[in-house]
């Protein structure tokens, strides 16, 4: 199938690892030019040798920082990229559903915020040529209890946000849509660190939790993105796409 990638510019946030190593490497697969930003140089020079082209940028900031996205978008300078991929997001640790309200806001600005900041720039430009492609990485967190509260709630707020913003602007030709994956395992995250940690927790969570008997992987998530990231990908305008392999609920371990 030939998705009609090539050329195209892709911002993707979060890039060093994981979810959002994949995407680079997928949409890198489609010939698309890569503007790569993590918080880590070390990360993000791994990901572009291995890349091994000269269309390929990256930069190291801090998007959580206050002066984050616009660092960004001053690197970024009058190039306005054709797709965006908002994968930066977690829990931060913060899993006290009574943790202090500023404890809330790290969470929101990581997992909401940025995204809302970078977009309302980028939007825009977007809206005026007639096309471009935002995905941004929710999580099943946002529709049902997956650990930390707060990250739960600003997952649903992200995820509402997601759909408004896509149905404003799907007569642009601006196609604005959400992943929401289940359990992913990927190199040093969660469930490849708890598996290290706790094996029998884990193989208890895949059998109560999980049908297909095993978890998601990052390079499937990347897969989903750049279909969506793709010509094929209209239909999506202001849609949440689920991939929880038709994750359970009930388990409640640590």
């Amino acid at each position: 199938m030939d998705l009609g990638l090539a050329g195209h510019t892709a911002l993707i946030t979060g890039a060093s690892r994981g979810i959002g190593r994949e995407c680079a490497r997928a949409l890198a697969a489609e010939g698309v030019r890569l503007r790569l930003c993590a918080r880590g140089a070390a990360g993000l020079d791994a990901l572009c040798d291995e890349l091994a082209s000269d269309q390929h940028r990256a930069v190291a900031v801090d998007l959580e920082a206050p002066d984050g996205p616009r660092t960004l978008l001053a690197w970024l300078g009058a190039e306005t990229p054709d797709i965006v991929v908002h994968n930066v997001g977690g829990t931060l640790g913060i899993r006290d559903p009574l943790a202090p309200i500023e404890e809330w806001r790290r969470v929101w600005r990581l997992n909401c915020e940025i995204a809302m900041e970078l977009n309302a720039a980028i939007v825009p430009a977007m809206a005026e040529r007639g096309n471009g492609r935002i995905v941004v990485l929710s999580s099943l967190a946002a529709f049902e209890h997956q650990g930390a509260v707060a990250y739960s709630v600003v997952k649903s707020a992200l995820t509402a946000y997601v759909r408004g913003l896509g149905r404003t602007y799907a007569g642009n030709g601006v196609v604005i849509a959400a992943v929401v994956p289940g359990a992913i395992v990927s190199e040093g995250g969660h469930w490849d660190e708890a598996a290290k940690r706790d094996p029998a927790y884990v193989q208890a969570y895949i059998e109560e939790r999980l049908p297909r008997g095993a978890f998601g992987t990052a390079n499937e998530v990347a897969a989903v993105v750049t279909f969506l990231c793709s010509q094929h990908g209209a239909p999506f305008a202001g849609s949440t796409v689920p991939m929880d392999g038709g994750q359970g609920r009930g388990f409640f371990g640590r």
